[in-house]
C-alpha cells in the first residue's frame, strides 16, 4: 500500500460522511492527510512510494463537520517493527495519555509538556519542542498553543529556516475533487487568560485567508503560522525556551495534545515541498493527536475511537 492510497480511502470516507478534509488546500497542503513515515517528523505529503515491513506511518486526519474542525493522529506499525520502534511508538501514545490526563480547569497549561518530556525522557527519547498543539473549534487553528516540550529545551533547526507548526487556511483550491468548503469562523468563542492579558472573542480574530493579525495591547497576534514562525525563530535565537506559562485551563476550553517524540535528536529540517519536517539525523519519531475539551471533571477526549479504552 502507498501513503497515496491512504489519502484517497480517508478522503473518499471523509466525504461520504457529509464532511470536508480539513488539510486539503489548507496554506496550499495538497492532500488530504499528512502520512509521515519513520524519519518523517510530521506534515509528510502522501506519494507513490509503498510501505515496507518494519515501517511506522503516523497519519494525521482532521475533519470539518457541521460547522467544527476535529482533529486527531496515531502512529501505526507496518509489518514486523524491531523493539527500539515499538518502544518508541508505545513511549509516544503514553505521553500524550497521561498529558491528557493531567488536565483538569485550573490547571497550569505548562504541565503538559513537563507530563510528556518526564516520560520522554524516562524512555530514553526526546520531544521535538518545535511542534505544538493548538485550540480548535468552528476553525481550524486558534489559541491557546499547547507545548509538548518541558522547562528547558534547546532548539536548533539545522537548515536555519523554523517550518510553521501551523499554517493559515486558503480556500481549496478547485479541480477534481469537488467538495463543500468549510464556512470561516466569524468569531473566537472561547476566552483565554495570558498572563494579565484577556484575550477574548472581542479581542481575537480567528485564523483565515492571510489574516494581519489582530492586536491584543500593544502586542499583535497573528493566530495562524507566521506568528508561530515568529516565536520559533525567537526561541530558535536564544537557544532556550522555558515552558513557564501561567495560563490556565478553564471549562469549556477545546485544543489539541499531539507530541512528538524522537528517538534521536530533536533537529529537523523542512524539505523543498516547504511542508515536510525530516529528523537531521534520519532516525524515527512516533506521533499521537487527540482533540479534548476541559470540563468539571477534567478533560473529555472527543476524537476517540469507540474501542479505546
Amino acid at each position: 500500500m502507498t501513503t497515496e492510497e491512504i489519502d484517497s480511502i480517508v478522503h473518499h470516507e471523509i466525504i461520504r460522511q457529509n464532511a470536508y478534509p480539513s488539510p486539503l488546500g489548507y496554506g496550499g497542503f495538497p492532500k488530504s492527510v499528512c502520512t509521515s513515515v519513520n524519519n518523517v517528523v510530521c506534515h509528510g505529503i502522501p506519494d507513490s512510494r509503498p510501505l515496507q515491513d518494519g515501517d511506522i506511518i503516523n497519519v494525521d486526519v482532521t475533519v470539518y463537520y457541521n460547522g467544527y474542525h476535529g482533529d486527531t493522529s496515531e502512529t501505526f506499525l507496518v509489518g514486523n517493527v524491531d523493539k527500539s520502534g515499538q518502544k518508541l511508538v508505545e513511549v509516544a501514545r503514553k505521553c500524550r495519555d497521561e498529558a491528557i490526563a493531567a488536565c483538569r480547569p485550573g490547571a497550569p497549561f505548562s504541565v503538559i509538556g513537563n507530563t510528556i518530556s518526564s516520560l520522554a525522557r524516562r524512555g530514553g527519547f526526546q520531544v521535538c519542542p518545535s511542534f505544538v498543539g493548538h485550540g480548535i473549534g468552528s476553525y481550524f487553528h486558534g489559541h491557546p498553543e499547547v507545548w509538548h516540550h518541558g522547562q528547558i529545551a534547546r532548539l536548533t533547526e539545522s537548515s536555519g529556516q523554523l517550518g510553521p507548526a501551523h499554517r493559515l487556511p486558503r480556500p481549496a483550491p478547485g479541480g477534481s475533487r469537488r467538495v463543500p468548503r468549510p464556512a470561516r469562523a466569524r468569531t473566537a468563542p472561547a476566552k483565554f487568560v495570558a498572563g494579565r492579558r484577556k484575550i477574548s472573542a472581542e479581542t481575537l480574530k480567528p485564523p483565515g485567508p492571510r489574516l494581519e493579525g489582530a492586536a491584543v495591547g500593544a502586542v499583535p497576534l497573528r493566530p495562524g503560522w507566521d506568528r508561530f514562525r515568529r516565536v520559533l525563530r525567537f526561541m530558535a535565537g536564544t537557544g532556550v525556551h522555558a515552558n513557564d506559562s501561567d495560563l490556565l485551563m478553564e471549562e469549556g476550553m477545546a485544543f489539541t495534545i499531539e507530541p512528538i517524540i524522537m528517538e534521536g535528536s530533536p533537529e529537523f529540517k523542512i524539505l523543498k515541498d516547504k511542508w515536510t519536517a525530516i529528523s537531521v539525523d534520519n532516525r524515527r519519531s512516533a506521533q499521537f493527536e487527540h482533540t479534548i475539551v476541559i470540563t468539571s471533571e477534567g478533560a473529555e477526549i472527543l476524537s476517540k475511537l469507540v474501542e479505546e479504552a
